[in-house]
């Protein structure tokens, strides 16, 4: 990702929660996965700093509830 380049929080964290309701109904361990994704979805949500910032410091897992493995979803786009 490029400076010009913004990210949207709001279009992140439909994503997120999409992806957790897929997840959800796959059922199994993934029902683990789809709690970590919706976690992830109200961090992103809530945050009050822009998100484009975060993901060109590295800093998305520092934020609670935000793992590497969700935090590397968010930096592959």
């Amino acid at each position: 990702m490029t400076k010009n380049q913004r990210l949207d929080k709001f279009a992140i964290t439909a994503a997120l929660q999409e992806i957790a309701a897929l997840l959800e109904l796959k059922g199994g361990k993934d029902k683990f996965k789809a709690r970590a994704y919706q976690s992830g979805a109200r961090v992103v949500a809530g945050l009050s700093e822009d998100i484009g910032e975060v993901v060109l410091e590295n800093r998305l897992t520092q934020l609670p509830g935000i793992g590497a493995g969700l935090a590397s979803q968010n930096s592959a786009s």
